[in-house]
């Protein structure tokens, strides 16, 4: 997760190896931390989710597949305009 989410959800403690509950239900360790990206990035993420396949994980309308590759399945919010 980005240094601002995480600040938000555990303030000044290390996060790393701290959980929280994603989707209210499935629950993940934090495994690292990385700076902010600039508000001009062309891939615009507060946390990135490793997890194996799962249609209960994945099937719920509100990510979509950039890219898969060797097991690396990048999901993104979708953005309406």
């Amino acid at each position: 997760m980005n240094e601002t989410t995480a600040t938000k959800y555990f303030g000044n403690e290390d996060p790393i190896g701290k959980t929280f509950k994603y989707r209210n239900k499935f629950i993940v360790t934090v495994a690292g931390v990385f700076k902010d990206l600039p508000p001009n990035t062309h891939l615009p993420v507060s946390i990135l989710l490793s997890y194996v396949s799962n249609e209960e994980f994945l099937d719920n309308g509100d990510t979509g597949t950039l890219a898969t590759l060797h097991g690396l399945n990048l999901q993104l919010p979708l953005i309406l305009f």
